[in-house]
């Protein structure tokens, strides 16, 4: 019945306003007015709207927004209960914006009503509803109870409805707003029904917006609950998770709403390796068993936990949806536990995929293996032997083995061959490795070990020692949960060193016991012999015995082993026999293991081989270099000549050293004093001045010949600096410069003079920009500028030089160089914000940022180049700010061009102490300004706010101007003029344009302004009109816009049309009178049924 009654309502209303406002003209302007019906207020007199609800069957006359923008509906409304005059704030009337607010709809489910006792709460009552077995609430009391059943629902996603359902008696929160609030129960004795229905009344009030919510209350009760639907919109937002739903809307029963499950979601997490290369196939090394616990977003509250399996993978389902922090508790075996929180996203019905990579743990390796030698069980060798270029197979093979892994026939991983250096130890370097794979690297390019067994076996001994064919095993293990957290032992690898002996017998030349048999030897006992290491200097004594015999078989601990140990060493007579010449000292070399070498020595008369032997003046070292030329005199400085009959007869008056940088004359030279004369220095050095005197007067053989020492002092040079502006070419004074070693520098006898890298001097340039070294030695240098001058960038590169030998005559060879500084420079360009057109004419000041440190001395003295300088763009829109010393700098726009925004912004660079601008070498600060201009204009004519008139009904064109970009301060001035969208011409009224002029500020035309046009409509019927409107600032154009074919610019007056209007019919009258009478019935048969229903 009702229903019907709604339809017959709303035809019968439908009449009545077609009626009104199809009427003819005249009787409308008698009758009813202009289409609105005026209603004057106790405050001003409103524009009223009439306003049908179909839901309330309510009809009203709404005013338009009053001066604070509030809508308020005062006046006459017609109910079914009569005619009431009423006033409602806007916010508590339900509307469809608020419903749409209030219940976004994400899905539609069923789900299924039971409808339970009725429970009664003061004059009213409500029942308890059950939906899928949680409490569900009616939020319209005033509508019929809807049946049990099945219902379709609308979920909420937000708003106070949603809020009161997870707070409310019932709700999940509703324990949060227990310990907060208390009970929504009134009163102390107040019981779960209390509850239920006080709850119902909150969600009914959140959802209507009215105190109809209350129906049945009394003031106070109703002030308390609209106090605690205030707690409840105080309380934080539900969980995204929390599912709540509105049903059985739009019909004429109660609107409801209801909670369901929590809307979840699962998540699966991917565990992988940053090294998937080294964990494949390595027992070490695992995906299973990574921990994972996830957290509330932002809290320490650990809600799950998650272990991965072999496979690196790991899944939870029913998670409930929202965001979340995941951290790794627990690492796998042999990677790095990742600590950092990560923020993940569970959203419902999906599947949230993490991803999460470890770091395989490595042992960073560089020492990985030291040789010692056996006997002394230090890493130095004995004495003419080395711990270098032993040769070792070093082999890796993934997992943990307590033996070689190759007897169980295990394939290592990969293998190397590596040679030991000078100390006996192999790095694992590239220049160490003989062959082999690649090393094992980890992410930044470092050579590591993964976790595993690594097995070494020398292959080669090195010089002097005997090949050790021992196995040794270790292996990599981790001890910690950091990367590098491993453990690695090198192992240290003995040799033992070769060893010889030494047998002399020593007979004395006896020419008068001479026999049959020839010339007899005589044994001479107690003779010394003293044996030094011509490598460490080591000696020992062997003394014959009466058989002339000595050895060193008695010498050493190691006597099976032999008494002297791999070397080269000097054998010499300490005391000859008195009257017979000493035996010259002779070498002798152990080079093979348990060998001893014989030896049968007597005197002979004093002929002595002569080497010369060519050496450094300053480190008494002999120079390796061939080349140098002497020549021999006697001792009466006489040139003394030799010849050679092998493999041709010739003869020398120059001798020249080898390679050694020594040379032996041809022939023994009797006792007696001689002189050498250096006639060519050998490379790098200076010649030797004078004669080198010597004098034979022992006996010498050619093992160990007589020795003459030479000494030349080096070669030197200097270096001398130009330092030039790179871009004036002027000198530039006071740069501080380093001349470091760019290599070991070394002189020709293989002495290191300067090591690699090390500073030999310190230079400042003078006046012109010119600075000059100390005597240097000959070899290439590093010139490194360590302090530019103010204004300049610090060059990043340093500049090589050599200085290089130039013949024995030159004591110091100089070379120069030239070195540039680059200007600091600092590039502003200035451009329109949306063409991209460079602006030449803006004006910048430029200050340099004075620091705390200077502000006292600045207050006493006043800095002339911290003042603001101005600087203005080019035509190319630039500014080139060079020459800058270091320093904070501030750059802000002080004068834009006429109609462009003036860019507040402020921009500070800094000029570090290197000359560069914050690390670059050039800075370039794009700055754009936007220009003052019209964004668009709607015409319409003011009266209707209508695009199209009809002759004659309006006569004020309103154009409304919207702006861009407008200085707040500014003076602005509009100017308008109609034109005739057809001829594009101006519309001339009376002879004359039609023109609008309005002067305003920036600030005010946030919104836009208003040009208003007097048109008398009625002289230009059938006409389009178009409204031209151009923006100056002062005198200047800005923006003009003129568009005849913009409709938003243009409006029409139409032409009228002619109305036949008939006199003296009132049948119009007499319909409707019976149309208002039957509405009435209407009415009020239909509160009488509202009424009964109720009761």
């Amino acid at each position: 019945m009702r229903r019907w009654m709604k339809v017959v309502f709303c035809f019968l209303f439908g009449i009545i306003f077609t009626n009104m406002f199809t009427m003819d003209q005249a009787v409308a302007d008698e009758s009813f007015g202009k289409r609105e019906i005026s209603a004057e207020s106790s405050v001003l007199t409103q524009k009223k709207q009439a306003v049908l609800d179909m839901e309330t069957m309510t009809f009203s006359l709404e005013s338009e927004a009053d001066e604070d923008g509030d809508t308020i509906s005062k006046g006459m409304i017609l109910t079914t209960a009569g005619i009431t005059s009423d006033t409602y704030p806007a916010v508590l009337t339900k509307s469809d914006e608020m419903f749409k607010k209030a219940a976004a709809i994400s899905e539609r489910s069923k789900v299924e009503l039971t409808v339970g006792e009725e429970i009664y709460y003061g004059n009213y009552s409500t029942n308890y509803f059950d939906v899928n077995g949680k409490p569900a609430y009616c939020l319209e009391p005033l509508k019929d109870t809807p049946n049990s059943g099945s219902y379709e629902t609308q979920a909420l996603t937000g708003g106070a409805v949603r809020k009161g359902l997870y707070y409310a008696y019932g709700g999940p929160g509703y324990e949060l707003y227990r310990a907060k609030y208390g009970a929504i129960g009134i009163g102390e004795n107040y019981s779960v029904n209390d509850e239920y229905c006080m709850s119902h009344c909150i969600l009914s009030y959140l959802y209507m917006g009215t105190e109809e919510a209350f129906l049945g209350l009394d003031q106070q009760v109703i002030e308390n609950l609209k106090q605690k639907a205030k707690n409840i919109e105080s309380m934080p937002d539900p969980p995204e998770s929390f599912y709540a739903f509105l049903f059985n809307l739009n019909s004429a029963g109660q609107t409801m709403g209801g909670s369901g499950k929590d809307r979840v979601g699962s998540i699966e997490i991917y565990k992988y390796s940053d090294h998937p290369e080294w964990i494949e196939g390595n027992r070490c090394y695992s995906l299973a068993g990574a921990v994972f616990g996830i957290y509330e977003s932002g809290k320490d509250k650990l809600l799950w936990e998650l272990t991965t399996d072999e496979s690196g993978y790991a899944k939870k389902e029913n998670i409930p949806i929202g965001n979340y922090d995941i951290r790794e508790l627990k690492a796998p075996a042999g990677h790095v536990i990742q600590f950092k929180p990560q923020s993940i996203r569970i959203d419902e019905n999906k599947v949230c995929t993490y991803k999460c990579t470890d770091q395989a743990q490595y042992y960073p390796i560089d020492l990985i293996l030291q040789k010692k030698d056996k006997e002394t069980d230090q890493s130095e060798a004995q004495g003419a032997a080395t711990l270098e270029d032993a040769q070792f197979s070093i082999k890796y093979y993934s997992g943990y083995y307590e033996k070689n892994p190759a007897d169980s026939g295990v394939t290592p991983v990969r293998e190397w061959i590596m040679k030991t250096d000078s100390e006996g130890r192999i790095r694992m370097k590239e220049e160490q490795k003989v062959s082999g794979d690649p090393f094992y690297k980890n992410t930044e390019g470092e050579v590591v070990l993964p976790l595993g067994t690594v097995t070494f076996q020398e292959i080669k001994a090195p010089e002097g020692y005997l090949l050790n064919n021992e196995i040794f095993i270790e292996t990599v293990r981790e001890e910690g949960t950091g990367q590098t957290d491993t453990i690695f032992q090198c192992p240290t690898i003995p040799d033992q060193i070769i060893r010889g002996n030494l047998q002399i017998v020593k007979f004395r030349e006896d020419k008068e016991e001479e026999s049959e048999q020839g010339e007899q030897k005589v044994p001479l006992e107690g003779i010394v012999f003293t044996i030094t290491s011509k490598t460490t200097g080591w000696q020992c004594e062997i003394v014959t015995d009466e058989n002339g015999y000595a050895s060193t078989f008695r010498q050493g601990e190691e006597q099976q082993k032999g008494g002297l140990v791999y070397d080269t060493y000097i054998v010499s007579e300490k005391k000859a026999p008195e009257g017979l010449t000493p035996v010259g000292d002779f070498e002798i070399t152990i080079e093979e293991d348990a060998k001893t070498l014989y030896y049968i020595l007597e005197n002979k008369k004093i002929f002595s081989p002569v080497k010369l032997v060519k050496k450094d003046s300053e480190t008494e070292k002999i120079i390796p270099v061939a080349g140098a030329v002497f020549r021999l005199l006697d001792k009466d400085k006489k040139p003394i000549t030799m010849t050679t009959h092998y493999p041709n007869e010739s003869v020398y008056d120059l001798f020249k050293t080898d390679e050694n940088g020594s040379f032996v004359l041809p022939e023994k030279l009797p006792a007696g004093n001689y002189y050498f004369q250096e006639v060519e220095a050998p490379q790098g050095y200076l010649i030797e001045d004078g004669l080198i005197p010597f004098t034979i007067i022992e006996n010498h053989d050619w093992e160990k010949p007589f020795i003459v020492e030479s000494k030349d002092r080096p070669a030197k040079g200097r270096i001398y600096i130009q330092k030039n502006d790179s871009v004036t070419e002027k000198g530039i004074s006071g740069v501080k410069f380093e001349i470091k070693a760019a290599e070991d520098i070394c002189t020709p006898d293989g002495t290191v003079r300067v090591e690699k890298g090390t500073v030999v001097g310190s230079l400042v340039t003078d006046q012109s920009g010119k600075a000059w070294s100390e005597e240097l030695y000959l070899g290439t240098y590093e010139i490194i500028e360590t302090k530019q001058a103010e204004g300049y960038i610090l060059p990043e590169k340093s500049v090589e030089i050599e200085l290089e030998y130039e013949g024995q005559d030159v004591p110091v060879v100089t070379k120069e160089t030239e070195i540039l500084n680059k200007p600091t420079s600092v590039v502003i360009r200035k451009s329109d914000g949306e063409t991209k057109k460079a602006l030449s004419g803006v004006k910048f000041e430029l200050r340099e940022k004075i620091s705390e440190i200077n502000e006292e001395s600045d207050a006493e003295e006043e800095d002339p180049s911290e003042e603001n300088t101005t600087y203005i763009t080019d035509e190319n829109g630039e500014i080139h700010l060079s020459y800058l010393r270091p320093g904070v700098y501030c750059l802000y726009e002080s004068e834009p061009l006429t109609g462009y925004i003036k860019n507040e912004e402020v921009w500070e660079f800094q000029i570090r102490e290197d000359g560069t601008v914050e690390g670059e070498q050039e800075k370039i600060l794009e700055i754009e300004n936007h220009h003052t201009r019209i964004t668009d204009t709607h015409a319409v004519w003011k009266e209707s706010k209508a695009k199209e008139i009809i002759a004659g009904e309006e006569h004020i064109i309103c154009d409304t101007v919207n702006f861009k970009y407008m200085e707040a301060n500014a003076s602005y001035t509009m100017k308008g003029i109609l034109m005739d969208a057809d001829t594009g011409k101006e519309l001339l009224q009376d002879g004359k344009p039609v023109t609008s002029e309005k002067t305003f500020k920036g600030k005010d035309a946030k919104d836009g302004i208003t040009m208003e046009f007097d048109v008398d409509s009625r002289k230009f019927p059938g006409k389009r009109i178009v409204v031209f409107e151009v923006l100056y600032l002062g005198d200047c154009l800005i923006d003009a816009h003129r568009d005849l074919r913009n409709q938003e610019q243009t409006v029409s007056i139409l032409k009228k049309e002619e109305v036949t209007v008939k006199t003296g019919d009132n049948k119009v009258y007499m319909k409707q009178t019976i149309l208002i009478m039957s509405a009435s019935v209407c009415i009020l048969y239909a509160t009488w049924k509202r009424k009964k229903r109720r009761h």
